[in-house]
Parts: C-alpha cells; sequence; structure tokens
C-alpha cells in the first residue's frame, strides 16, 4: 500500500458537501490521467489515494460536474430556442387563419405544440399526474356499496384487533 501525499487530502467527505477548489483540481487531475490511459490503481498511487475506488470516485465526480454544468449552460439556450419556435409557430398558425389555409394553420400548430412539448420536458411537467378521488361519497356509503358488490359472498381476509399497532383509526369513525 502506499502512502499518501497529503493525510489530509484523502480523508472522505461526509454527505454531499461541495469539493473544496483543491480537491476540485485533484479530481481533474485524475480525469486528465484517465484519459491518458492510466488504470484507476496507478492514478491512485500518482495522486495519492488510499486505493483505487478513491481515484475512481474522483474520475467520476469529473464528469458528474461537467454534465451539471453544461446542463446548466444549455437550459436557457434550449428554453429561448423553444420559447422563439413557440412564437413563430402561433404567427404562423394566425397567418393560416387570416389566409383562411387550414395546411399552413396546421402546420403552426405542430410547431407551436412541440415547442410547449419541448419546454414541458425542460421543466419536467411532461409526467403523469396521479389523483385518486373517491367523490363526496362518505366512508359509510362506500362500505355499503362494497357490501353490495359482494352480494353476500365469503371474503378472504384476516382478523385484526383495534390494539393491533399495523391498524390505523380512520378519520371521522
Amino acid at each position: 500500500m502506499t502512502t499518501p501525499k497529503d493525510p489530509k487530502a484523502t480523508r472522505p467527505r461526509r454527505g454531499k458537501a461541495r469539493a473544496t477548489p483543491d480537491e476540485m483540481a485533484r479530481q481533474q487531475r485524475c480525469a486528465d490521467l484517465a484519459v491518458q490511459g492510466l488504470t484507476y490503481a496507478e492514478i491512485a498511487v500518482e495522486e495519492g489515494y488510499a486505493s483505487e475506488s478513491g481515484a475512481r470516485a474522483a474520475v467520476h465526480a469529473v464528469f458528474r460536474r461537467a454534465a451539471t454544468d453544461a446542463a446548466d449552460v444549455l437550459r436557457p439556450k434550449i428554453e429561448a430556442r423553444a420559447e422563439l419556435l413557440w412564437t413563430a409557430g402561433l404567427q404562423v398558425m394566425r397567418d393560416g387563419r387570416d389566409e383562411g389555409d387550414l395546411d399552413k394553420f396546421k402546420a403552426g400548430a405542430t410547431v407551436a405544440d412541440r415547442a410547449l412539448a419541448r419546454l414541458m420536458r425542460l421543466y419536467g411537467l411532461d409526467q403523469p399526474v396521479v389523483e385518486v378521488n373517491v367523490g363526496g361519497e362518505s366512508l359509510d356509503s362506500l362500505k355499503a356499496q362494497f357490501m353490495r358488490m359482494l352480494d353476500g359472498d365469503v371474503v378472504d381476509a384476516e382478523l385484526v384487533s383495534a390494539g393491533d399497532p399495523a391498524v390505523r383509526e380512520i378519520p371521522g369513525e
């Protein structure tokens, strides 16, 4: 086993604390060495990590940071482009409406719709929303409906006592 260059440098961070500038520079050196073809074990020796897993984590941290930074730079550009496309599509729709040209109107609507879909994906608004709505019915009416559906048939169920910690009280009962 090798001795680290700086004993404080190998101290693990706890949680998701941001890397210090020195640590980020060290991680970047690790990534540069990986790009040059060194193994993680060789990088660990070169940069003073206790094992190759530390060198691997350093290289992966650089790539994660690069992806996040790129997204932060690109997101406003993609947003601006999508807004311009939406505006252009809306204008083509208006022109098609004013000229009575249904094909032009549909083309503009398609462009505007795609631009809006891009914006929704960009902000995560394209995910499905799950809603459970029982309506205004009370628990007693739901129980009665359930009993009518059973029509006297036997239901396989487990009997639990009110003192059982797994049993929760139903509000309003």
